[in-house]
């Protein structure tokens, strides 16, 4: 067989299975074009070609899982400080261990946590969002972040930083 009744015999199988995998038509599309490309190009090495394909769709389906679990969506991290849960005192919000804050209350500190990041920019969120909210260590936060561990901590500091400036100009 050559590529393109390949192509037709195969494209609907192969989509259904990826789409069922990832769960967006989106992403499904991209992958399930991917691994046709990559067949494409590999066709004079390929002995069964519907093997490959499902072969090469699981493994793109591992590796979009994976990629999705590494980035974050901006979105969700946001929500989880801009709840409107006024007292929840489980909130890792409220439980910042740091001298220069420890005199303003709970809903003092998640008003100025979401004024400040307002204005930070989104790697900087993502770094304090994951400290707080997450268990990850420094080096888990800094690859998610794309950022080598010392930046990713300095970020931390400066929204501590600003946090600690906002308390300030409440207090003038």
């Amino acid at each position: 067989m050559n590529f393109e009744e390949i192509y037709e015999e195969s494209y609907e199988k192969v989509f259904k299975y990826v789409k069922s995998r990832v769960g967006n038509i989106e992403d499904a599309e991209d992958i399930t074009q991917i691994v046709f490309t990559n067949l494409s190009q590999n066709m004079d090495k390929v002995d069964n070609a519907g093997g490959y394909l499902f072969s090469s769709a699981k493994n793109h389906c591992i590796n979009y899982a994976r990629d999705q679990k590494r980035k974050p969506d901006m979105q969700s991290l946001e929500e989880l400080v801009f709840n409107d849960e006024e007292n929840d005192v489980d909130d890792p919000i409220f439980a910042i261990e740091d001298e220069r804050l420890k005199d303003v209350d709970n809903m003092e500190r998640k008003e100025m946590i979401q004024k400040c990041l307002k204005d930070m920019s989104d790697k900087c969120k993502i770094v304090f969002i994951l400290r707080l909210y997450t268990d990850w260590d420094w080096q888990e936060i800094a690859d998610i972040a794309g950022l080598n561990v010392n930046t990713a901590k300095s970020r931390y500091e400066y929204a501590i930083q600003n946090m600690v400036k906002t308390k300030g100009e409440s207090n003038v």
